[in-house]
């Protein structure tokens, strides 16, 4: 029994104090909340001139009370603790500390220094803009790549598109050239007087033929005599 009450001692995590002071970073309007989550109702803001007393923790939430008696759940990502030797005061139970709503991650509620507003605008660490930046330059640069690797592609396509279409061109003119000797030939052929003159020289052949072997025969018949 004894160990089993040193091993449950050793295993609690110190609590709070609850009388440790809350100071708000210079230059921020924080915004104070119903409830321990980023999406929980704003009720008013705290700055840096603010006296605040620390009441509770949950998670990344500090519940504390202003000198005006305005209490609210603060960030603890934008606010400091500052102990108080002063004895622990009596705290007040924190609305909606026991059922908190399901949250995202912190999210950060840091607005630019100036008047606070009804709706006060949250905007995010420089870290995180610098990141999204950084991965924006890089998908970029990923991007100019693969254009310049489209352009390189494109350029050997319109090369040989290039030769392509001059040996089609030296293919038109050879069959150009062979259809105009063709229709040479043909014209030659289908014309007239070419048919007539080559009739005249096939005749005036078998003419001189039919003289020579005429005249062969007929010195035969006669001996030898000379006409």
């Amino acid at each position: 029994m004894l160990r089993l009450l040193l091993v449950l001692m050793l295993a609690t995590p110190p609590m709070l104090q609850a009388a440790d002071r809350v100071q708000v970073r210079d230059g921020i309007n924080l915004n104070l909340r119903a409830a321990p989550s980023t999406t929980a109702e704003i009720i008013g803001q705290v700055t840096a001139e603010d006296r605040l007393r620390l009441l509770d923790q949950h998670r990344d939430f500090f519940y504390v009370t202003s000198e005006a008696g305005q209490q609210g759940w603060v960030s603890r990502d934008f606010v400091t603790l500052q102990p108080e030797t002063a004895p622990p005061t009596e705290t007040e139970t924190p609305p909606g500390a026991d059922a908190p709503p399901a949250e995202p991650e912190p999210e950060p509620e840091v607005v630019a220094e100036s008047k606070p507003t009804d709706h006060p605008v949250e905007t995010a660490p420089v870290s995180d803009t610098v990141d999204a930046l950084q991965a924006e330059l890089a998908a970029l640069q990923i991007a100019h790549q693969a254009l310049q690797q489209s352009h390189a592609r494109l350029e050997e396509e319109h090369s040989t598109l290039l030769v392509d279409f001059a040996k089609l061109r030296q293919s038109q003119r050879e069959a150009q050239r062979e259809a105009s000797s063709t229709e040479v030939e043909v014209d030659l052929r289908d014309n007239p007087y070419v048919v007539a003159a080559l009739a005249l020289l096939f005749f005036l052949v078998a003419f001189l033929a039919g003289m020579n072997w005429q005249l062969r025969r007929t010195r035969k018949r006669y001996g030898g005599l000379r006409l």
